[in-house]
């Protein structure tokens, strides 16, 4: 069955007049005249019947009638409702990557007040080292991503999300814990690193961002770590050194959200301030939901 065999049949139906129905569809008359004829011989039955110069429909003819409305209804209606389908399925899942650092103490902090905004809206959260997250943004498997790394891929858009400073973390039973001092330009006390080049460092996996980032602290110090241990968990390396087994550096804002039996004390290092930036990076062509602006606003305020 065509779709113009539905119109065709409706609109002589509607004006009942041949010459009226063939003026709307934009066909001659008398090519309309032989299609409905042609129809009525395929179906075996009169859909018409001329009576006072009007052409009436049969009791078949309204039966096929009944049926063409709702079938053209539907086909007219499928392409609107497919694409919303589409993008309502597009919108019910909102995936954000964030790094393994960063998870633990963000998400936590903003997937409730999420959560209570948008019921209806999954949220899958893929954590992993910020250097996953351009290939994982290229191939459509996140949505967003909150990384320490600049997409070098000119499909990908970046903004600035924060700046966080990287702290040591040393047990309170450490006799070094008394050489901090107060300085003006941090928000905690600051130490000299080089009271520390012989202890053991707990650090980062080589292939974290965090990790760079202390290696060239290292280097600028001119410092060769003692590695007692290396880990991608960054509870395990706060309690690590939290026990007195070495000391480490954590992101500030790790610190801030958690709370353990064994608090160590946090130190700010280095000449300037020990600092990660961090941004959130999503495909060029990727049309923010609302909810995927609402959870980048509720970062923002979580980290302001």
């Amino acid at each position: 069955m065509e779709f113009n065999e539905l119109r065709y049949v409706l609109t002589v139906a509607k004006h009942k007049n041949v010459s009226k129905a063939a003026e709307e569809l934009g066909i001659a008359q008398s090519s309309l005249s032989k299609y409905i004829h042609s129809l009525e011989k395929h179906y075996g039955a009169k859909f018409f019947k001329y009576i006072n110069k009007s052409f009436r429909p049969t009791h078949a003819g309204t039966i096929y009638l009944q049926a063409a409305q709702k079938m053209l209804q539907y086909v007219e209606r499928l392409p609107k409702e497919a694409m919303q389908s589409e993008i309502d399925s597009e919108r019910k899942v909102l995936r954000i990557f964030c790094p393994m650092f960063k998870s633990i103490y963000i998400m936590p902090n903003i997937v409730p007040q999420f959560k209570k905004r948008y019921p209806e809206v999954t949220l899958i959260v893929k954590e992993s080292t910020s250097n996953s997250a351009e290939a994982m943004l290229l191939e459509k498997v996140v949505d967003i991503a909150v990384t320490n790394f600049k997409p070098k891929s000119k499909g990908i858009n970046c903004e600035p999300l924060f700046s966080e400073e990287i702290q040591l973390v040393v047990s309170k039973q450490n006799p070094l814990v008394h050489e901090g001092v107060w300085r003006p330009e941090t928000e905690t006390l600051w130490i000299d690193i080089q009271l520390f080049r012989h202890e053991s460092f707990i650090l980062p996996a080589p292939e974290q961002m965090t990790r760079r980032v202390i290696d060239n602290f290292f280097k600028q110090e001119k410092i060769a770590p003692n590695v007692l241990m290396e880990t991608k968990n960054i509870e395990s390396a706060f309690l690590v050194a939290a026990n007195g087994a070495g000391v480490t550096f954590i992101p500030e804002y790790f610190t801030h959200s958690t709370s353990y039996l064994q608090t160590p004390i946090t130190f700010s290092v280095g000449d300037k301030k020990l600092e990660m930036k961090c941004m959130i990076a999503y495909r060029n062509d990727y049309d923010f939901p609302p909810e995927a602006k609402y959870v980048i606003d509720l970062i923002r305020q979580l980290m302001a």
